[in-house]
C-alpha cells in the first residue's frame, strides 16, 4: 500500500489545491491512486471546482470527503481553515465508493443507495485487479447537522450486517452551524452520506475512547422522543440540570450524559435548549428505556483517552506496522483542549518518529461512528476519538 498526503494552509484556495496535488504527486510518482479522501473546513471553497481539479489530475480516482470543523495530519497535527488530501494506492486492495442523498428525510433509502453504489464500484475494482470483492470494513462520512434525531448507525448495520465494522464521522462546517457538505467524485451533497468499502488483503484495527467519567447515580430517562429529552427520573430536564450543574446553562453543553449499556456507555451531548417546551435536544438518539449518568472530565483524561485508544489499536493491529491512520475526533474535544489539542495525537506522532513512512490524516467531526471498543455493532458517539489503522497483508 502506498500513501500520499498533502495538507495546505495557503490562504489562496486555488493555490492550496495545487499544493495538495504537487505534494501527493511527488510521493506517488507514476502510481495512479485508487482512493482519495479530501477534508476541509474552509467553507467558502468552491467545492465543485476543487474536486474537479483533483479529478483532472487523476481522472480514475475514487474521490470522497466532506467539510469539517478542523483538519488533522502528520504535516499539521491540528488546524482549521486548511485543506487535506490523502491518496491510497494498492495493487491488490480494492475500494468502492458510493453516495446517498436526503439522508435526513429517508435514512434507509439513502444508506441503501450509498451501499449499493459502493458495492458496484467495489466489484468493478475487484474485477480489474482480479481480487476478492467481499468488503471487510467501511468508512462513512455523513451529514452533520440534520440527522441527530435519526438512527443512522442502525440503518448502516441493517444494510451491511450487525457485526460489519464501520468507522467515520459527521461532516462539520467550521462551527458555523449552517450546513455541511459531503463529496463523491465531483458531486457536492448536503444532507447526504458517502461510504467507502474495502476488500482484498487489507489489514486493519480500530478503536475509540473519550476520557469522560460517569459519576453518581444512574437515572431513568422518563420522557424522550428520538434525541429530545423532557424528563429524567420524572424531573423536567432543565430542573435536573439546574439541580446538579447549576443555573449556568452554557455549561450544560460541556457535560454529556453517559448512556449506560451493560458495563459500558456511549455519550450523548446536549446540543440545543428549548425553553418553550422545556426540553433539550441531544446530538444523537437514545435507546428504549435508557438509563443515564452525569459525567466529569479534565484535560488530562481527554488526552490520555486518545493515547490509550491509539496504543490499543496499534497493539491489536494484525501486521508488522500500519501504513495509515484515519482519525475522526469530535469537535468538542478541540474546543475544550484549545492549544493543547495536538496532544491528542502524541502517540501517533511518536509512532511516526519510529516509522517514518507511516502517515495519518483526519477530521474534527460533529459526531463519530465506531463499534464499542472497536468490536461489535457500529454505534454513533459524541465527544469521542476514533482511530482506524490500515495496511496491506504482504
Amino acid at each position: 500500500m502506498r500513501i500520499a498526503l498533502g495538507h495546505s494552509s495557503n490562504p489562496n484556495t486555488e493555490k492550496a489545491i495545487e499544493d495538495l496535488i504537487a505534494s501527493c504527486q511527488r510521493e506517488l510518482g507514476r502510481h495512479p491512486p485508487d482512493l482519495g479522501i479530501f477534508f476541509t473546513s474552509r467553507m467558502e471553497t468552491d467545492f465543485h471546482a476543487a474536486l474537479e481539479r483533483i479529478l483532472g489530475q487523476w481522472p480514475d480516482l475514487q474521490l470522497v470527503g466532506c467539510s469539517t470543523d478542523g483538519e488533522i495530519s502528520d504535516i499539521i497535527p491540528v488546524s482549521e481553515d486548511t485543506l487535506t488530501l490523502v491518496l491510497i494506492q494498492s495493487d491488490h486492495i480494492c475500494f468502492g465508493t458510493g453516495w446517498g442523498e436526503d439522508v435526513s428525510k429517508d435514512p434507509e433509502a439513502a444508506v441503501r443507495q450509498a451501499v449499493d453504489s459502493a458495492h458496484a464500484a467495489l466489484n468493478a475494482s475487484a474485477n480489474r485487479k482480479g481480487t476478492d470483492d467481499q468488503p471487510v470494513f467501511g468508512i462513512v462520512l455523513a451529514e452533520g447537522l440534520k440527522i441527530f434525531g435519526i438512527d443512522l448507525d442502525r440503518s448502516l448495520c441493517e444494510a451491511l450486517g450487525e457485526e460489519f465494522p464501520i468507522v467515520g464521522g459527521y461532516a462539520g462546517d467550521h462551527f458555523l452551524l449552517e450546513y455541511s457538505c459531503q463529496f463523491n467524485g465531483n458531486r457536492v451533497l448536503s444532507d447526504g452520506l458517502v461510504i467507502i468499502l474495502a476488500s482484498g488483503p487489507v489489514q486493519y484495527s480500530m478503536g475509540i475512547g473519550n476520557g469522560r467519567r460517569p459519576v453518581g447515580n444512574s437515572f431513568a430517562v422518563t420522557s424522550h422522543e428520538g434525541n429530545v429529552v423532557r424528563e429524567i427520573d420524572g424531573m423536567p430536564i432543565l430542573d435536573f440540570y439546574d439541580h446538579y450543574l447549576g443555573a449556568n446553562q452554557e455549561e450544560y453543553l460541556q457535560f454529556p450524559l453517559a448512556v449506560m449499556m451493560d458495563d459500558q456507555f456511549i455519550l450523548r451531548a446536549p446540543a440545543f435548549i428549548n425553553h418553550e417546551n422545556a426540553s433539550i435536544a441531544f446530538c444523537g438518539t437514545f435507546p428504549p428505556a435508557p438509563r443515564v449518568r452525569l459525567t466529569e472530565f479534565d484535560h488530562g483524561s481527554i488526552i490520555q483517552a486518545a493515547e490509550r485508544t491509539t496504543i490499543s489499536a496499534l497493539e491489536r493491529y494484525p501486521g508488522p506496522a500500519p501504513d495509515l491512520a484515519l482519525l475522526f475526533s469530535c469537535t468538542s474535544r478541540r474546543h475544550i483542549l484549545g492549544l493543547n489539542t495536538a496532544q491528542e495525537h502524541s502517540a501517533l506522532l511518536q509512532f511516526k518518529a519510529n516509522h517514518p513512512a507511516f502517515r495519518f490524516c483526519g477530521m474534527y467531526a460533529y459526531g463519530e461512528l465506531c463499534p464499542k471498543q472497536g468490536q461489535g455493532p457500529t454505534l454513533f458517539h459524541n465527544d469521542s476519538y476514533v482511530v482506524l489503522l490500515l495496511g496491506e497483508d504482504a
